[in-house]
């Protein structure tokens, strides 16, 4: 029989693990956005913009770690990124603009992935917690 402290944390990998995959920008937020995909690993958090060929924003993700309140894990996971590699990107972009300078995605930094389960949505927050984006896991 497992003791509390390994259910405990069978239950935060578990959520952790949740946060990890593909998603696609919910449309009606930020015309160049409009889905778009957005793919976080353990390592990465891409920003993929389906032009041809596809430009693409890759952080790089130096850890994860799951938000508590109150003691308890909750759906909100804490992930720092260090740097960012533009691939098909040229200086001037309207992307870059867009996401390092108006919705504040700049590195070093702290940004937050929450999920609602009544709604079955994620939503990418900045710094500031401030939302980038709503997104549905695909």
């Amino acid at each position: 029989m497992m003791n509390s402290y390994e259910q405990t944390d069978s239950v935060v990998n578990q959520m952790t693990d949740n946060f990890f995959g593909k998603y696609v920008i919910l449309p009606g937020q930020y015309s160049l956005l409009d889905s778009q995909v957005i793919e976080l690993t353990p390592k990465n958090l891409r920003i993929i913009i389906g032009d041809n060929p596809n430009k693409m924003l890759d952080y790089s993700v130096s850890d994860t770690r799951l938000r508590y309140y109150e003691g308890r894990p909750i759906n909100a996971l804490e992930i720092r990124i260090d740097n960012l590699s533009k691939v098909n990107v040229k200086p001037g972009d309207a992307i870059i603009n867009l996401v390092v300078d108006l919705l504040y995605l700049r590195t070093p930094s702290m940004i937050y992935m929450t999920y609602e389960e009544k709604n079955k949505v994620f939503t990418l927050k900045n710094l500031n917690m401030a939302t980038i984006a709503v997104l549905q896991k695909i």
